[in-house]
C-alpha cells in the first residue's frame, strides 16, 4: 500500500513538469582518489528554479525523498543530473543524493538557487580485467606503482580523444598524498611549471575542452609498507600451508623437532 502511495505521488510530480523551469548554473564534479586506485566522487549541481511551480514541484519531491538518480532527472529534466565518472564496465557503488534547500531566494521574482549532491564510489578492477579499473597500475620499480588514469571511466562528452566539460564545471582530481605525477594534460589551472610535480595532489581544470586529456603519476610505498607486507604474505603464507594436506605432518613434525631440542639441551646439562 506505501508503495502504491508513493507511485502515487511519483506520478502527480511528473504532472506538474510542464510548468517547471529548473536550469544549469554549475557544476563542481571532485574525484579523491584512493591509495588501491579506487575513487570516491562527490558532484555538486547548482540550479536554477524559477516560478512557483518549479519551487513547489522541487518542494514536493524533496520531501518525497528519492535516492534514484533517474527519478531526480525525470522530475528536474536536467540532463547533465547524471554520473560523470565510472563507465560502464567501472563499478559504482554506495549512491547517497542530498537535495538541498532554496537559498538566494528572490520572493516577488519567485526564484531561487538549489544544490544537488551526488556522492558515490567507483572501483576496480572486474575480474582482474584492467580496461574496468579507474587506474591502469603498472609495477614499475620494487617498491613503486605507475598509475594511469582510465579516460574511459569519464562520462563527460569525448571527441577524438579530448574531454568536453560542460560549460561553467569545474572538474577536481585529489590524489594520495606524497605522489609523483609525471604527465598531466592539460595542465591543471592550479599549476606552475613543467612535469613531474612531486606532491601537488589537486589538480583543478576549468577549460570546456581538456585536449588529450592524460594523467599518469607514481607511488612509492615506504620500506616500512614494503616490510609489513612481507611479513602478512608470510604468515598467509604459512596458514595456507597448515591448513592443506600437509599440515598435520608438519606440525608434528615441528613438535618433534622441539621435543628433540629440550631432551637434548637437558642430557647436555647433565
Amino acid at each position: 500500500m506505501q508503495n502504491l502511495l508513493k507511485m502515487f505521488m511519483f506520478f502527480i510530480f511528473l504532472s506538474t513538469l510542464v510548468f517547471s523551469d529548473f536550469g544549469l548554473k554549475n557544476m563542481d564534479v571532485n574525484l579523491y582518489v584512493e591509495e588501491d586506485g579506487s575513487g570516491h566522487v562527490i558532484e555538486t549541481i547548482t540550479l536554477y528554479v524559477d516560478g512557483e511551480e518549479s519551487m513547489q514541484t522541487y518542494s514536493d519531491y524533496l520531501s518525497y525523498g528519492s535516492n534514484d538518480i533517474v527519478d531526480w532527472q525525470g522530475v528536474l529534466g536536467v540532463s547533465d543530473l547524471r554520473y560523470h565518472i565510472g563507465g560502464s564496465n567501472v563499478i559504482i557503488e554506495d549512491l547517497v543524493i542530498t537535495a538541498g534547500p532554496f537559498y538566494s531566494l528572490n520572493d516577488y521574482a519567485k526564484t531561487a538557487l538549489v544544490d544537488i549532491r551526488l556522492d558515490y564510489n567507483v572501483k576496480g578492477p572486474i575480474d582482474d580485467d584492467p580496461t574496468t579499473d579507474l587506474f591502469y597500475v603498472e609495477q614499475i620499480k620494487p617498491r613503486t606503482k605507475q598509475y594511469t588514469f582510465n579516460k574511459k571511466s569519464l562520462l563527460f562528452e569525448q571527441d577524438s580523444g579530448d574531454v568536453i566539460l560542460p560549460p561553467l564545471t569545474k572538474f577536481k582530481i585529489i590524489l594520495p598524498s606524497n605522489v609523483l605525477i609525471t604527465n598531466v594534460k592539460p595542465i591543471p589551472v592550479n599549476f606552475e611549471g613543467t612535469v613531474p610535480y612531486y606532491d601537488q595532489s589537486t589538480l583543478e581544470w576549468k577549460t570546456v575542452r581538456l585536449t588529450e586529456f592524460t594523467l599518469i603519476y607514481e607511488k612509492e610505498e615506504s620500506l616500512e609498507s614494503e616490510i609489513v607486507k612481507f611479513f602478512d604474505d608470510f604468515v598467509q603464507n604459512i596458514v595456507i600451508l597448515l591448513r592443506g594436506p600437509e599440515g598435520i605432518a608438519i606440525i608434528l613434525l615441528v613438535i618433534t623437532l622441539v621435543v628433540t631440542l629440550v631432551y637434548l639441551q637437558k642430557v647436555k646439562q647433565k
